[in-house]
């Protein structure tokens, strides 16, 4: 029963999310929608960057009275939560139900999570093209499911990057619009010059003849 209940609570929120006119704001609107549902704290997705070896927060939803981290999670060194994407790799999720219980095994992730009041999480892979590009997290899950909480997050996930990638395509297609846009102001303006110094050719003919 709870299990169709989500189901049916997915279709609703997609319905909702795909009313709005931009990627940005349909996933937005999808993480408000699943965050005051699950009742947690704080929800966001980070995407990394392989380049720089770095995983950035580019959304996020927080429950009032929860302050914002996202402005200071950009750029975060991917080592310090390896063994995250290490359980990604063997297929799994990174579940803490108490903060506490990480502290000695691995300090680094302890103090970025201890720095942000986090207690417990529920952290979730974003796949791309059988790749890892990202995760989807819920700070301060429900304590009495996380297991099933996971599987249906996992669901979510994948609908996350079904969102990111009509983003992704809207964007590329705007840079190739805008590129495009460039190029034809180009070869007006040489087509121009090139008819201003035609004309001044031909004026300078003109003036030849008189004289």
């Amino acid at each position: 029963m709870q299990t169709i209940i989500r189901y049916e609570l997915v279709i609703k929120v997609l319905r909702s999310a795909l009313m709005l006119d931009t990627p940005d704001e349909q996933i937005n609107e999808f993480i408000c929608f699943f965050g005051k549902h699950i009742g947690c704290d704080r929800i966001y997705i980070f995407e990394d960057n392989k380049k720089e070896h770095v995983t950035d927060n580019t959304y996020e939803w927080c429950r009032q009275g929860i302050e914002s981290e996202i402005d200071y999670l950009q750029g975060v060194d991917m080592d310090i939560i390896d063994w995250w994407y290490k359980a990604f790799d063997k297929k799994e999720n990174v579940i803490i139900r108490d903060v506490e219980t990480i502290k000695n095994e691995h300090v680094y992730t302890y103090n970025t999570l201890k720095i942000q009041n986090v207690k417990r999480l529920v952290i979730c892979p974003i796949r791309y093209k059988n790749e890892i590009s990202g995760f989807f997290g819920v700070d301060k899950p429900p304590i009495d499911d996380h297991l099933g909480l996971t599987t249906f997050l996992d669901m979510i996930a994948t609908l996350v990057i079904s969102f990111l990638k009509i983003r992704n395509s809207q964007n590329k297609f705007k840079r190739e619009a805008k590129l495009s846009g460039y190029s034809a102001l180009g070869q007006i303006y040489t087509s121009m010059h090139y008819i201003n110094v035609k004309t001044n050719r031909f004026h300078i003919v003109k003036m030849d003849r008189k004289f």
